[in-house]
């Protein structure tokens, strides 16, 4: 079997960047590894044992979109086959040069000297629940078997 992988700005000779080639085959509604190569040249030629049904060749290249070909090897397939070039394209980054998060902060939890007040109200995490399970969610307590809080 063969296969031709290059890149959008090289050409398959010229191209030297280590690829990760899977094979697999459809086995009811997955597809199971056949083998799998780790490959600097190009053209790549390759052996497998021969197994009827549909197949899938999955190139993944750090830096590069993954690419995938389907083919089927039946009892009318040769047994040399190419299965073709694949063109790998770069990834496109997006660069954010940064976030600005905006809103009316709430003073939900009030620290004292000899106390710490919690407000329920308008607090969406303990307002929408029971007043046993508002006090598990609190920090500082600590719930224990039997229903006991410390």
């Amino acid at each position: 079997m063969a296969v031709k992988i290059h890149t959008e700005d090289s050409s398959c000779i010229a191209d030297t960047l280590q690829k990760l080639l899977v094979l697999k085959i459809k086995k009811a509604s997955d597809y199971e590894n056949i083998k799998t190569f780790t490959l600097n040249k190009c053209p790549f030629y390759f052996a497998i044992p021969r197994q009827n049904g549909l197949c899938k060749a999955i190139v993944d290249v750090k830096g590069y979109l993954r690419q995938e070909r389907n083919f089927e090897i039946n009892h009318l397939t040769k047994d040399t086959l190419d299965i073709g070039t694949l063109s790998l394209a770069k990834e496109r980054t997006v660069h954010i040069k940064g976030v600005t998060i905006t809103g009316v902060e709430k003073e939900f939890i009030k620290i004292d000297a000899d106390k710490t007040t919690c407000q329920v109200k308008n607090n969406d995490i303990l307002s929408n629940s029971s007043v046993y399970e508002s006090i598990t969610k609190m920090s500082g307590i600590m719930c224990f078997p039997m229903g006991v809080l410390r």
